[in-house]
């Protein structure tokens, strides 16, 4: 197989995103946690543009498998080294993100062999885990960190349906928190603020699948 002809432009967005995941890991070393934090979000924004180029224009013989390594690198591996780096190599951030990985490589394999859903997906996306670990550290709280780190795990490998950012509604919603989080750090000049923001917004998209099995639940 020539591996120039088998690449589709959404395999150029999923090599775009690891290069930014790996960016984000070295970066981490260096001690700049919120650079390293920002291309994790980065990376994001491209494993989305990844999934809109697939969807228009049709994947290669490498596509999902290559989307699925991409993602290991950029929100299963990143996140956990710019949280181990930022706490001083706290033991017990590396102990948690034993279960994290384990979960990660689990809901990417699940994801990989599962037909496709139109509007959900089964289980927490990695892309908006590794999203939440990244961004739990710009709050400067290892305990934070480390329950997410379980938290996520459990609902990655759960079977709860999380919808697909897909609509021109939802996307708009996406960029105009984005635009707001950037707005309160650079006028106030400190991450945090902007990781609280950032910070609330996924936590809604978390709960929200939980909440509706329980309002299910109680009818």
């Amino acid at each position: 197989m020539n591996l120039l002809e088998a690449l589709k432009l959404a395999d150029i967005f999923s090599l775009i995103n690891a290069l930014l995941g790996f960016l984000a890991l070295l970066i981490s070393w260096g001690g700049r946690s919120d650079l390293a934090v920002a291309l994790v979000l980065a990376a994001a924004s491209v494993d989305g543009l990844d999934g809109f180029a697939s969807r228009r224009l049709g994947r290669g013989r490498l596509g999902g498998d290559l989307d699925s390594l991409a993602d290991l690198v950029s929100f299963g591996v990143a996140p956990l080294a710019i949280a181990y780096s930022a706490y001083e190599g706290l033991w017990i951030v590396g102990a948690a993100g034993c279960p994290y990985i384990v979960a990660a490589i689990l809901r990417l394999a699940r994801f990989n062999v599962s037909p496709a859903s139109a509007a959900f997906f089964e289980g927490l996306p990695i892309t908006g885990a590794g999203v939440m670990v990244a961004i739990s550290i710009l709050l400067r709280s290892s305990f934070t960190t480390i329950l997410l780190l379980i938290l996520l795990s459990l609902l990655m490998v759960s079977t709860l349906p999380y919808p697909k950012v897909r609509s021109p509604g939802a996307i708009i919603l996406v960029v105009v928190v984005l635009i707001l989080a950037a707005a309160i750090g650079c006028i106030l000049g400190d991450v945090y603020q902007s990781g609280q923001v950032l910070f609330l917004a996924i936590s809604a998209y978390l709960a929200y699948p939980v909440v509706r099995q329980f309002q299910q639940n109680e009818r």
